[in-house]
């Protein structure tokens, strides 16, 4: 298991711009590693891309890296991005989170209607929200607007983290 001590005395993590770089000269996947080169490396699919950091032949999650880092401690549950972007590894993007708040924030495909949660369906539009696993139907509209609004007011009730109207919408 990496402790703080091998963290910080191979790597350098700066708050501001969240990058992790290298304080030793060591080998890498990518060949010989420099003191402050960077470290990671953007793995997954375009849906779960994530920056991950090797050391000592394991691969760590960034973002987990740097609540270590930072707090000296390894997070006890899930680390959420508040901008959604989970490359987004800066000390201020980061925040302790259920596994509930994290999935509510998530980034979620918007569909033809442009927002999350409607979509036309049998000559209407159909407002649904996803609320502990479990999809709920909160009803068909003649008017996008109308099913939308249903939607943001059942988000505003059900979710603890959400963010402003203007990420629900496509731009």
């Amino acid at each position: 298991m990496l402790t703080i001590e091998r963290l910080r005395e191979v790597l350098s993590y700066d708050p501001v711009s969240g990058h992790f770089t290298w304080r030793v000269r060591c080998h890498g996947y990518g060949g010989l590693i420099q003191p402050g080169d960077r470290a990671g490396y953007v793995g997954g699919n375009a849906l779960r891309r994530r920056r991950y950091v090797g050391i000592d032949g394991a691969d760590y999650h960034e973002h987990r890296l740097a609540w270590f880092y930072m707090t000296g401690a390894w997070p006890e549950n899930e680390i959420d991005h508040r901008d959604r972007d989970p490359c987004n590894t800066r000390w201020s993007n980061l925040r302790k989170a259920t596994h509930k708040q994290n999935a509510e924030n998530s980034v979620q495909p918007l569909g033809a209607s442009g927002v999350r949660g409607v979509r036309w369906q049998f000559g209407g539009w159909s407002a649904r929200i996803t609320h502990h696993g479990r999809e709920i139907h909160l009803g068909r509209f003649k008017c996008l607007e109308d099913a939308a609004e249903v939607r943001e007011l059942a988000r505003d009730m059900l979710y603890t983290h959400h963010q402003p109207e203007t990420r629900d919408r496509a731009p």
